[in-house]
């Protein structure tokens, strides 16, 4: 890679060398025949709440035997990180980004040939994961993915929020622009069904859908998940909302595949929830109020890195105000 903050293959494979301790040596690896690995798998566009639903799945202690293939703190392993954070968090997490993949994929590929369970946060902008069923994982792997839905403008204005939040407390972290918000949306068909026909082929694997709006209190609520109990095969669960199980015949979103196809899809479910901007009273109120709160925080940040935020948040304040 060349340019000012330019780095090597070698620098990567350093970094890597440097992680396989931890990483590796300290999680054990599939060794029966018989038995799959298994991949944890977050998706959805920015700003919808991977990170956040991902640690709360992490915090239930059943994934310390799994690899993960990002964590902020790799981005600090970049040979010029040092020079490159002076000008800045939010630059620092851009000039970064592709040393961070390049990193990623290394440490997926010694998962993969050595048969480690791996975690894997997926951004619906990376049109790359629309080819995932086909490699040579798909079928070794069992499946465990988590797909969270939200409005396109509220995603947005959680961007914003995160970014400003990470300036000031001096966090790696950037602004997300609304290309890469239309990349995910436009994206998502491809890379959902690409994880979902992967779900369907490995027996015991399963897929959730989660919704995340102002409705449940800005939490990722679980509102379908199905098992694959045969190959080809995705038949919808029971889930549990508000504390009371909801069982599948009486869900009215579900995610359903027979012989080998989608008789409801993950995408179709997902779009029902994503599309479009927020209509309802509610919500419309709850967003004026939210960019309202953020405004008052972003006096605190630098002008010139608070200046794009500002204008969006303005942006939707008029989009909203109920007249």
């Amino acid at each position: 890679m060349t340019g000012k903050f330019s780095y090597t293959q070698q620098d990567v494979k350093n970094a890597f060398l440097g992680l396989q301790k931890k990483l590796f040596d300290e999680r054990v690896a599939v060794s029966d025949e018989e038995s799959s690995p298994k991949m944890l798998v977050v998706a959805g566009i920015e700003g919808a709440g991977k990170t956040h639903l991902l640690n709360e799945l992490l915090d239930t202690c059943r994934y310390s035997n799994y690899v993960p293939l990002y964590e902020p703190h790799f981005r600090t392993l970049h040979p010029q990180y040092q020079e490159i954070v002076k000008n800045g968090v939010g630059f620092a997490y851009n000039k970064t980004d592709q040393f961070v993949r390049d990193l990623g994929g290394m440490i997926f590929e010694k998962a993969l040939r050595e048969k480690y369970s791996i975690i894997m946060e997926v951004g619906l902008e990376t049109y790359e994961f629309a080819e995932f069923q086909k490699g040579e994982h798909a079928s070794r792997y069992q499946y465990e993915v988590h797909v969270i839905a939200c409005k396109k403008d509220f995603a947005h204005v959680s961007t914003i929020s995160r970014a400003l939040d990470s300036a000031k407390n001096n966090k790696l972290e950037r602004f997300v622009s609304l290309r890469d918000l239309d990349a995910g949306m436009a994206n998502a068909k491809a890379v959902l069904t690409a994880f979902e026909e992967a779900c369907s082929k490995v027996k015991g694997s399963e897929i959730a859908l989660y919704e995340r709006s102002f409705g449940t209190d800005k939490n990722s609520k679980m509102i379908c998940r199905s098992l694959c109990v045969d190959t080809g095969e995705l038949v919808p669960q029971a889930v549990v909302i508000g504390g009371v199980s909801l069982p599948a015949a009486s869900n009215k979103v579900s995610i359903e595949y027979k012989g080998g196809a989608a008789v409801a899809s993950v995408y179709k479910a997902f779009a029902d929830i994503a599309d479009g901007a927020i209509f309802y009273r509610f919500g419309r109120e709850k967003m004026v109020f939210e960019c309202h709160s953020i405004l008052s925080g972003a006096l605190e940040v630098d002008h010139k890195f608070a200046e794009p935020a500002v204008n969006g948040l303005y942006s939707y304040i008029l989009k909203y105000a109920i007249r």
